[in-house]
């Protein structure tokens, strides 16, 4: 006994959001986010809101990053070298490793983030407020800390010559 036609509509209408229904991929601007391994230099992140996100050895390279709020996003041993994260608010994430060479991270927040061994030499950290960070090991060489309230954190063993730290906290430059 054939199917009537209104049935057959019915039933391939309701199919439809099943068949077209996204991979779980979480693509923004061309940058698949959920990939094994991100590979997204120069990408247009400004503004995006992510949460609870592995990007563990990413290459965000010159991303823009400007406005992000980053809650729970793992960037172990990634590469955000030179990348705009001014405005940016980072919580409860790790970033250990992270290489943050000459990022701009003016007016960032960052709030609960792990950045043992992360590298930020160069990195403009001004007007940025760091709170409850670990920073054990980091290398600030060469950053530019004007008016960084840096708060509850925890620093040793890192590297923060040519910087103003230096000097003004009385921590010996090791090279």
């Amino acid at each position: 006994m054939p199917v009537p036609k209104s049935v057959a509509l019915l039933l391939a209408a309701l199919a439809l959001p099943l068949l077209a229904a996204p991979s779980g991929a979480q693509e923004v601007n061309g940058c698949d986010l959920t990939a094994r391994r991100v590979v997204c230099p120069n990408a247009k992140l400004n503004g995006v809101h992510l949460s609870d996100l592995d990007l563990t050895g990413a290459d965000l390279r010159q991303a823009d990053l400007s406005g992000a709020a980053l809650s729970g996003v793992t960037l172990r041993s990634a590469n955000l070298a030179g990348a705009n994260l001014t405005g940016a608010l980072v919580s409860e994430s790790d970033w250990s490793g992270v290489n943050l060479v000459g990022a701009t991270l003016k007016e960032a927040r960052l709030n609960f983030v792990v950045l043992v061994g992360a590298n930020l030499a160069g990195a403009d950290l001004s007007s940025a407020v760091v709170y409850h960070c670990s920073l054990q090991g980091a290398n600030l060489t060469g950053i530019k800390p004007r008016f960084v309230r840096v708060t509850s954190s925890r620093w040793t063993d890192g590297n923060v010559c040519n910087t103003t730290w230096n000097s003004s906290m009385g921590v010996p430059c090791s090279r």
